[in-house]
């Protein structure tokens, strides 16, 4: 029990690091659906995923119906010298998009890079990840700071 309460050396970090890649999920479920793009995958929840970690487009071949989406934007970098860690992406979703035969366009936001370790700066932004809905509004997400 004594063990539990064991005090170890604090972590103090990656200065000068990046931040994570955006990313997007698709699902759809009980839908006629076919689609190709991204990493496709069914964990036996009764849907079909679609994770984007790079830029591309999810493409509805047969079908139509709801498709579920998370995007994700791409984080920030640390800081160097005795900077803190970058932001988190910003996330949009869950939510829903009525998907029908058609190509829709992806943009994932790469992690900011870190601050140069010479002296305490800040890391850069990540980049912003859009989910392109043709004839429609774009779903975003902006980068972390």
């Amino acid at each position: 029990m004594k063990d539990f309460f064991k005090k170890e050396k604090p972590f103090l970090g990656f200065s000068g690091f990046g931040g994570g890649a955006g990313g997007l999920v698709l699902g759809a479920s009980g839908n006629p659906i076919e689609a190709t793009g991204g990493t496709k995958s069914t964990p036996g929840d009764g849907y079909i995923y679609h994770q984007f970690t790079s830029s591309g487009s999810f493409q509805v071949t047969k079908g139509s119906g709801d498709v579920l989406y998370t995007v994700i934007g791409g984080g920030g970098g640390g800081g160097a010298a005795s900077g803190g860690g970058g932001g988190g992406g910003g996330v949009n979703g869950p939510g829903t998009f009525e998907a029908e035969t058609n190509t829709y366009p992806i943009t994932i936001g790469s992690g900011g890079s870190g601050g140069p370790t010479s002296s305490p700066q800040r890391g850069n932004p990540g980049g912003t990840s859009t989910l392109t809905i043709p004839g429609g509004t774009p779903i975003i997400a902006e980068g972390g700071g």
